[in-house]
Parts: C-alpha cells; sequence; structure tokens
C-alpha cells in the first residue's frame, strides 16, 4: 500500500491492473489521484521534479502558498492532469511549451505569481481547457491567435500583465466563453463585435490602449458587466446598447467618447454602476434617469452635459455616490435630493450652479460633499467638505 496515500493533503483511488501474457491476471493498486495542499503555508522551491513521477495525479492544488522558483518540465508528464492549480504563489520564470502534452487538463489557474515571458501558443491545442487563469503576472508578448481555438473554454483571466497587440476578430468564435478579463494590459487597435458571444457575461477590456469607436451591435446579449474604461475610445455611444437588458455595470470612463448619452441607457434597468465620466458627453440629464432604480453608483463627472439636475435623481434609493462635477450643469440643486437616503459622497464643483444647499442635505451628514462654496460663493454651502 502506498505510504503516500495516508499524508495529510493526499488522496489516492484504487486501480485495477492487467498483468500476464494475455492480460488475463488482475490485480487492485492504488495510485495518488488528488494533491490538496493550497493555502497550508508551504515555502520554499522550486517544485521538485520527481512531481512528474505521480503518472495518476489528475488534481494538484498548492494554491495560496510562497512556493517560489520555475515550473518544472516534468510537469507536463502528468498527462491525466486535470486541474493545476497553482496561484497565489511567488512562481517565476516561463509557462512551459510543452504543457500542451497534458492533454486532460482542463482548469490552469496560475494567477498572482511572477511569471514572464509570452503565453505559449501550444496552449491553444489543449482542446479540453474550460478555465485558464494567468492574471497578475508579469507576461509580455501579443495574445496568442491559438487561443481562439480553445472552444470549450468558459473563463480566460489574463489581466495585469504586459500582453500587447490587438484583441482577434475570430475571438467571437469562442461560443462558450462566459468571462473574459484583458485590463491592465498594453492591448491597442479597435474592439471587434462580439455579439455572437451568446453566454459572455463579463467582459473587462478596462487600462488598455484601445481605439476607434465602440461598433453597433457590440454587445454580447447575456452580458452584465461591461468595463471599457480608460482607453483611447472615440466615437459615440452605440444606440443599440440598450438592448444588453443584463448590464449591471457599464464602464466607459476615461476615453474620448462625444455625443449625447442615448436615452435608451436610461432602459437599463437591472444598472448598478455607470460611469461616463471623463469624456466630451453633451446634452442634458433626463429625468428617465429616475429608471435606474437598482443605481449604486453614478459617474458623469468631468463631461459637457448642460441643464438643470433632473428631479428624477431623487428616486434612485440605493446611490452612494453621485459625480456630476466638471460640467455645465445649471440651476440650483434639487431638495429633492434628500431621499437619496444611501448617498455617501455628492461632487457638483466647476458647474455653473447657484443658490444654496438645501438645509435637507447639509443634515445628511455625507461623507463627502462638494461644491462651488470657495469665497465668492456661486453655491452657499456651510456643510461641503471641500469648496471650488
Amino acid at each position: 500500500e502506498l505510504t503516500e496515500c495516508k499524508w495529510k493533503g493526499v488522496h489516492c483511488t484504487q486501480q485495477t491492473e492487467h498483468a500476464g501474457k494475455d492480460q488475463d491476471r488482475t490485480f487492485e493498486m492504488k495510485r495518488v489521484a488528488f494533491i490538496d495542499l493550497g493555502e497550508n503555508g508551504l515555502t520554499g522551491g522550486p517544485l521538485p521534479a520527481e512531481i512528474g513521477l505521480f503518472k495518476g495525479l489528475e488534481h494538484l492544488h498548492l494554491f495560496g502558498n510562497q512556493i517560489k522558483g520555475p515550473l518544472p518540465e516534468e510537469l507536463t508528464q502528468l498527462t491525466n492532469l486535470r486541474s493545476l492549480y497553482l496561484d497565489n504563489n511567488e512562481l517565476t520564470g516561463r509557462i512551459p511549451a510543452s504543457m500542451s502534452k497534458v492533454t486532460a487538463l482542463d482548469h490552469l489557474h496560475l494567477s498572482n505569481n511572477k511569471l514572464s515571458g509570452p503565453i505559449p501558443n501550444s496552449l491553444g491545442e489543449l482542446d479540453a481547457l474550460l478555465d485558464v487563469r494567468l492574471s497578475n503576472n508579469d507576461l509580455t508578448g501579443e495574445f496568442p491567435l491559438e487561443l481562439v481555438n480553445l472552444r470549450n473554454l468558459s473563463t480566460l483571466l489574463l489581466e495585469g500583465n504586459s500582453i500587447e497587440g490587438s484583441l482577434p476578430h475570430d475571438i467571437s468564435s469562442m461560443k462558450k466563453l462566459t468571462v473574459l478579463r484583458l485590463h491592465d494590459n498594453d492591448m491597442f487597435g479597435s474592439i471587434p463585435s462580439l455579439a455572437s458571444m451568446a453566454q459572455l457575461e463579463q467582459l473587462h477590456l478596462d487600462q488598455n490602449a484601445f481605439s476607434g469607436s465602440i461598433p453597433a451591435n457590440f454587445g454580447p446579449p447575456a452580458i452584465r458587466e461591461l468595463l471599457l474604461a480608460k482607453n483611447s475610445l472615440t466615437g459615440t455611444i452605440p444606440d443599440d446598447m440598450m438592448y444588453l437588458g443584463k448590464l449591471e455595470d457599464l464602464r466607459l470612463g476615461t476615453n474620448k467618447i462625444s455625443g449625447s448619452i442615448p436615452e435608451g441607457i436610461w432602459g437599463l434597468t437591472q444598472l448598478r454602476r455607470l460611469h461616463l465620466d471623463q469624456n466630451k458627453l453633451k446634452g442634458t440629464i433626463p429625468d428617465g434617469i429616475a429608471e435606474l432604480s437598482l443605481l449604486e453608483m453614478l459617474y458623469l463627472n468631468q463631461n459637457l452635459l448642460t441643464g438643470a439636475i433632473p428631479g428624477g435623481l431623487s428616486k434612485l434609493s440605493l446611490l452612494e455616490r453621485l459625480y456630476l462635477n466638471d460640467n455645465a450643469l445649471e440651476g440650483t440643486v434639487p431638495d429633492d435630493l434628500k431621499f437619496l437616503t444611501g448617498l455617501s459622497e455628492m461632487r457638483l464643483e466647476i458647474n455653473a450652479l447657484t443658490g444654496a444647499m438645501p438645509q435637507e442635505i447639509c443634515i445628511m451628514d455625507l461623507e463627502f460633499l462638494s461644491a462651488d462654496c470657495a469665497d465668492p460663493p456661486e453655491v452657499l454651502c456651510p456643510c461641503c467638505n471641500q469648496c471650488f
């Protein structure tokens, strides 16, 4: 009997083996199938080459430790391995191109290490892959075109690296993808239409250098999180974004988007976060904003918006942050904003507002409140934390 099977975190399975000239004799033996030592305070490294001796290993979970050094080439001898969880360690070096030999692999988690070099093109040969997480490393090079061959892939996390190049148009062929996170990289070029990715729920492309306009008929119908902020996008917000009825988080801030905010945006009633800040949007904020009854964060600051602050804002009872600063809004601050009982921050400075901050708002004791109340004040606001 294998003594390893008695070790903490080591799980074995019984296996029938055949022997004899005609394979007519059978015997039972145990094999190590699962090493589960995640978050166990393991230190040192590198991983021993002897790991390759566990030919029957199906799951290797060593996440959340302090294992150092490169990934041993012997890992690629584990042809029965299905899940490899080495995330949240201190691994260095490159991802071996020979990982393509681990043909049974369906979960590859290497996030939050110090891995470097390009993502091997050969990963695109692992047809069984369902979940790939390589985020927050020092990976470089372009997005491997071969990854679009992973037609069963559901989750792809590559954020927090230095990946360059454009997003391949063929990525829309990854029909089973539900989560795609590429934010905080160095990617550029235009963003292709992803409307055919019917199962995609999270798309994070923020903090890159994507340019051009958001294409019409862009959005995947099941999308819940659409993060395109902090790029160099131009053009207008497509009208057909109104059909993305499951959107909960829409972030288009810190781009160069112009035009008015499409009326259909106010019909996205599942929205909890709406970030349109630091663009060149113009026009007014309509009372229809009251339809966004689940909204918690509203960032419209640093645009070219005009008109009055709409009374409909007072219907957003779950609102926590309201940023309207650095626009050209006029009139007075509506008394009805007192009904925003969950509000903690409101920024109204650098506008053309006049009058006094309503006393009802002052007694709300917000964590942060700002307006154009510096001497000489345009808005009288004795309760503001900061005056401009």
